[in-house]
């Protein structure tokens, strides 16, 4: 497997200083995906890397398919990063896991991304649009 998967949570106007506050908050998480603040150039956008999740895909993960092989722990422990940064990150995000390819944006959910990553779905080619508002219960993730 090529080094160039990135998972990356994107939020409109996220600032260095709450990017670092993310990230370090991160560390001191247990169980979860460690969190990297992340920027393109002097003043360019900041953003948040999940490294850890490329050392989760099965060793038949292919980049051609259209849907990441993660291994189970790796996506419960998606989820639980995910879950958690829903609290850091209350407005809209995006979040993707690519090879650099061009994705398709569809608009879920924070609910409906949780069901996405239990079900081991997570689209290869796909950037998913988080809306701000859960629109289910969390009952309904069961």
């Amino acid at each position: 497997m090529a080094p160039d998967l990135r998972t990356i949570v994107s939020v409109e106007g996220l600032e260095k200083r709450r990017a670092r506050e993310i990230a370090r908050a991160s560390e001191r998480r247990r169980n979860i995906f460690r969190v990297l603040a992340v920027h393109r150039g002097f003043g360019g956008p900041w953003w948040l890397e999940l490294p850890e999740v490329h050392d989760s895909l099965a060793d038949e993960a292919d980049w051609n398919a259209l849907i990441w092989a993660i291994e189970p722990e790796g996506l419960e422990r998606l989820a639980r990063t995910l879950e958690w940064l829903y609290s850091e990150l209350p407005g809209e995000f995006t979040f993707e896991t690519s090879w650099g390819d061009e994705p398709i944006e569809k608009l879920v959910s924070r609910n409906e991304l949780l069901r996405i990553i239990s079900a081991g779905r997570v689209g290869t080619r796909t950037r998913y649009r988080v809306s701000s508002t859960v629109t289910e219960s969390p009952e309904d993730l069961r």
